[in-house]
């Protein structure tokens, strides 16, 4: 297990509670096990950002962030092109927990398959009063004790505001509410709705997106101009081969094409580095169809 804590009140690390911390290109897995928060990774600063690329987590175990655990109180979270598998938390966020105070989190081009927790099977991402970026993410087969098999997104003020585009999500569970997705955005107890925007979006099943309340979609507060929706859709994704942890797209997918240009944050190559928009429009997931059969 790896352990980064910059808090200099913490007396892990003395040094600069300032510094930003990129872990790139490592895998952690089979068994990796914290009584506490983050499985195979554990990464907390104050103010500066946290950045994971190309890194594997699978297999790993924790009361929070069975995979790993990020938290920044107001720099950026930000996960890019990383493999999450396996891993269990006994809480909040199989796959990962990322909390960001005032920050922005960011997630883009990750694959979640097989995590659980009771709260957020793939991923809980958490803003007290930042951004909360989902962009071309692939949710498969997670599953939630209680609510978002795929991923609970927590919006704590209602100055807090999460982008959700160009995501599958594919055969998640939960128990409770939101098989795919659950949006908490009105846990600042005072009637107000944080701002919701989901747009091209792939989802397991018949969705009412409109009502944002149905088996794989909930968000607990619908209120005008504060939630908006369009392009999304639902059905099976075709993917190559789903049981190998194969997440591209066949010929003939509905993601082909379905995604939104003005994602924020999308980025210029998918999860194999290959260009990321091919046709007249990116596509839905964290692989873009390169063609041919």
């Amino acid at each position: 297990i790896m352990r980064i804590d910059t808090d200099s009140d913490n007396g892990v690390s003395t040094s600069d509670a300032q510094a930003d911390v990129t872990i790139e290109g490592i895998t952690f897995e089979n068994g990796n096990n914290s009584s506490g928060n983050g499985g195979g990774l554990y990464v907390k600063t104050r103010e500066a950002n946290i950045t994971l690329t190309n890194n594997t987590f699978s297999g790993n175990q924790a009361q929070n962030g069975g995979g790993a655990f990020a938290y920044s109180g107001s720099g950026n979270v930000t996960l890019t092109n990383n493999t999450f598998s396996g891993n269990e938390a006994q809480r909040y966020g199989g796959g990962v927990y990322a909390y960001s105070g005032s920050g922005n989190i960011n997630l883009t081009n990750n694959t979640f398959s097989g995590n659980q927790a009771q709260y957020g099977g793939g991923a809980l991402a958490y803003s007290d009063s930042g951004k909360i970026n989902l962009t071309n993410n692939t949710f498969s087969n997670n599953t939630a004790q209680y609510d978002g098999g795929g991923v609970y997104v927590n919006l704590y003020a209602d100055q807090a505001t999460a982008d959700i585009y160009n995501n599958i999500f594919w055969r998640n569970t939960a128990n409770a509410d939101g098989d795919d997705l659950y949006v908490d955005n009105d846990s600042n107890e005072n009637d107000t709705a944080s701002e919701v925007n989901l747009y091209n979006n792939s989802f397991s099943g018949y969705t009412d997106f409109a009502r944002g309340e149905s088996e794989y979609l909930y968000i607990t507060l619908v209120q005008p101009g504060k939630y908006i929706h369009k392009g999304n859709i639902y059905g099976n994704p075709l993917f190559v081969n789903p049981d190998a942890g194969n997440f591209r797209l066949q010929a003939g997918s509905p993601c082909i094409d379905k995604g939104n240009n003005e994602a924020p944050g999308l980025p210029q190559t998918d999860k194999d580095g290959n260009p990321r928009i091919v046709g007249n429009a990116v596509d839905i997931g964290a692989y873009e169809f390169q063609g041919g059969g």
